[in-house]
């Protein structure tokens, strides 16, 4: 039987299903994933939140990344991502 590359068929991935996808990504460039009032974009590091997937840095945008084993939330504001400290 022949192999064929699940990349190469258009709607291979059942979105209505429950499933467990087992390996490993590397996002080289943005991929994102769109549903509800914001676009979750993984992008190399992080998950960011935006309100447009092609503008990570935007004020207001959030993201969630690792830094030293721990688990770090930054917001946007215009100029600089800030952590949110609790």
């Amino acid at each position: 039987m022949t192999v064929v590359k699940a990349k190469q068929i258009e709607g291979v991935v059942d979105t209505k299903s429950n499933q467990t996808i087992d390996g490993r990504k590397r996002f080289t460039v943005p991929q994102a994933f769109v549903g509800g009032t914001t676009i979750m974009v993984a992008f190399r590091d992080a998950m960011y939140w935006c309100k447009r997937e092609d503008i990570l840095n935007e004020a207001g945008n959030s993201r969630l990344r690792m830094e030293n084993g721990k688990l770090i939330t930054e917001m946007f504001d215009g100029k600089n991502w800030i952590a949110n400290d609790k």
